[in-house]
């Protein structure tokens, strides 16, 4: 399981250098400029924010990446508003899994996801609940996408789900957002002192990650066993 955290970390840090590269090539082709930007957001104040939170709700049913969204909001619309977004956005995009693993797909959730390797998420949550929510957001031992779907086929209150899906996934989106912004300033404004300022934040996280195991994992977690 470390090797799966450490493949996470790694795809995070590949992924973030991917868009930025990307994101330097489309503004030295003439396709990027600050002007354009605020003027979408000026132009679109009600309806870009919306049509996004509604493409990152998505996102997570069909198993497709969310963290270059979370990016991306960071770096058009800056931190704090690019993180509001993010959150509401992946919170709503996990419940609809959640709700879709719980009343729709749970016999072949169970089939397919159940038998294999994280069947211990559901001995995990029979036993303490929310706390394997926070403790598999905060460490990604599973992919998101995958976990909204178990965590619909566990025992564990809707509620429950919401709130701590909502509260342990805050300190990664708005880190990813603050990058994005500060990625965004390095491309359109050619600050790079922000962009060093967001990598080196990235850093800190990465770093902080297993340090948290600790204090979140459930005493008795089978958890404790995968790590």
């Amino acid at each position: 399981m470390l090797k799966q955290i450490t493949g996470a970390r790694l795809l995070s840090a590949i992924t973030l250098i991917f868009v930025i590269i990307l994101a330097l090539y489309l503004k030295r082709a003439g396709y990027i400029s600050y002007e354009l930007i605020l003027n979408f957001i000026e132009t679109h104040r009600f309806t870009a924010p919306l049509f996004f939170i509604i493409i990152y709700s998505i996102f997570p049913s069909l198993f497709l990446p969310t963290l270059p969204l979370v990016f991306m909001a960071g770096l058009i619309w800056g931190t704090f508003p690019g993180f509001v977004f993010a959150i509401i956005g992946s919170t709503i995009g996990a419940s609809i899994s959640f709700l879709l693993s719980r009343y729709i797909l749970k016999d072949m959730v169970k089939q397919r996801l159940l038998r294999s390797r994280w069947q211990w998420i559901v001995d995990d949550v029979e036993k303490h609940g929310w706390k394997v929510v926070a403790f598999t957001r905060i460490i990604p031992v599973v992919p998101f996408p995958v976990l909204n779907y178990i965590l619909g086929a566990t025992p564990i209150h809707f509620l429950h789900f919401l709130w701590s899906t909502f509260v342990f996934m805050l300190p990664t989106r708005i880190i990813y957002a603050a990058i994005g912004s500060s990625a965004g300033e390095a491309i359109l404004k050619d600050n790079i002192k922000g962009l060093l300022i967001g990598l080196f934040a990235l850093s800190a996280m990465l770093i902080l990650i297993p340090m948290l195991r600790k204090k979140f994992l459930p005493k008795g977690s089978v958890a404790e066993n995968k790590i």
